[in-house]
């Protein structure tokens, strides 16, 4: 058994990490980041049998977080750390050499080189390199010559924030032409965005591919398909999604291993792809585990453990042989009750939804304390009824 720490903000993700560890066997502990005020209460993350204790730290005090990792972390074995939203995962490396005895996130085990692949640029400079599709794409840093900027774009245009711990969904925008970029640039430069300007490509599948990079090598064993989105204020977050072998998507996995092993990457990771005109398209890649870790988690394939395994083993060849791979699908309700009390889709919609999913992300049997959690918070909106788990995950 090992001792592990999930460290974010969002309480979905921490979920799913806390449980694939704990499913484990390994001992979990959960370090909320908050924004320095009470947050709402309970969370339900913190409501997992499997968490043994919880603590707090603002986002902003990275001394605060040192200290709360070293004080966990134990001479005598390692402390296995896993951010669950951008944040963290910068906050932890740009603190590296000041950890104790802890594995984290790290490319090559050097201290700032996540924040450099945080870096959508550099991310796509490296996917071309290990065979990859990529859109046509620039870089627009704040203080760029504008008109040079725009000069040569591929109209419309897809414009979103370098690096999403800093800018988030809120600079994604479609340009129709150059006047409109040229305004956009000097809006986000204003706020200091370094901004990532594509071809918009006409979308008609996302995928996401999930695995493990390791000192061996790294695996990735399954892929999920995007069957619904959000249309809520979470536009475009995933509430129903198919797991598979990753191998149904040819030799996709195969480049992104590559991908992975090129950057040195050590970490649970997931990487977005887009189908457009017959291609596959690399997106982008979260140097973390993502919101739907425990979907990839209840088809088979445990990345935060395979992880842990592969540090001791030196070697991920004994997770892979251990995986037991399946096809099944999941429902976000996190992200689901938000849908419906917003009103972006009804309360029958969301039944129907529900009922034709194998696992739910927050729902689940094994650990059914924080669904009552999450149900009770829900009652307050009449959503209890409506998202009621019965035997579900």
């Amino acid at each position: 058994m090992a001792r592990a720490l999930v460290v974010g903000s969002n309480q979905n993700t921490n979920l799913g990490i806390v449980r694939a560890l704990g499913e484990a066997g390994h001992e979990v502990h959960l370090l909320v980041l908050n924004k320095g005020k009470r947050g709402r209460m309970p969370r339900f993350d913190a409501a997992s049998r499997y968490i043994a204790s919880v603590l707090t730290c603002r986002m902003d005090d990275d001394e605060g977080l040192v200290a709360k990792i070293n004080a966990l972390s134990k001479d005598e074995d390692p402390l296995f750390v896993f951010p669950s939203v951008d944040v963290a995962t910068v906050m932890i490396d740009r603190n590296l050499n000041k950890l104790e005895n802890v594995v984290a996130p790290s490319v090559c085990g050097e201290q700032g080189m996540v924040e450099f692949y945080s870096d959508k640029f550099n991310q796509i400079e490296l996917a071309k390199k290990a065979g990859l599709d990529v859109p046509w794409s620039r870089k627009v840093e704040p203080g760029d010559d504008i008109e040079v900027a725009i000069e040569g774009v591929p109209y419309p245009c897809f414009c979103k924030s370098i690096a999403r711990y800093s800018g988030g969904k809120e600079y994604m925008q479609v340009c129709k032409d150059a006047n409109e970029l040229a305004e956009y640039l000097a809006a986000a430069a204003k706020e200091r965005q370094a901004i990532l300007v594509q071809e918009l490509l006409d979308v008609s599948c996302e995928y996401d591919l999930a695995g493990v990079g390791s000192e061996s090598g790294a695996w990735v064993p399954l892929a999920l398909t995007k069957l619904q989105a959000s249309q809520g204020s979470h536009h475009g977050i995933t509430l129903k999604a198919r797991v598979y072998p990753s191998q149904e998507l040819g030799d996709v996995a195969e480049r992104i291993e590559k991908f992975v092993e090129l950057m040195e990457y050590r970490g649970v990771f997931d990487v977005d792809m887009l189908e457009a005109n017959g291609r596959i398209y690399f997106c982008e890649m979260n140097l973390r585990p993502g919101t739907t870790t425990f979907g990839f988690t209840s088809a088979g394939a445990n990345l935060p453990a395979a992880f842990v395994r592969a540090y001791f083993d030196r070697s991920l060849e004994p997770a892979k042989e251990a995986a037991q791979l399946k096809g099944l699908t999941f429902c976000n309700d996190y992200t689901l009750a938000q849908e419906v009390s917003e009103k972006a889709m009804t309360k029958g919609d969301a039944k129907k939804l529900l009922s034709s999913c194998d696992v739910r992300l927050v729902q689940n049997s094994n650990d059914p304390a924080p669904g009552r959690t999450f149900l009770a918070a829900n009652a307050l909106k009449g959503l209890k009824k409506s998202l009621h788990p019965g035997r579900r995950g």
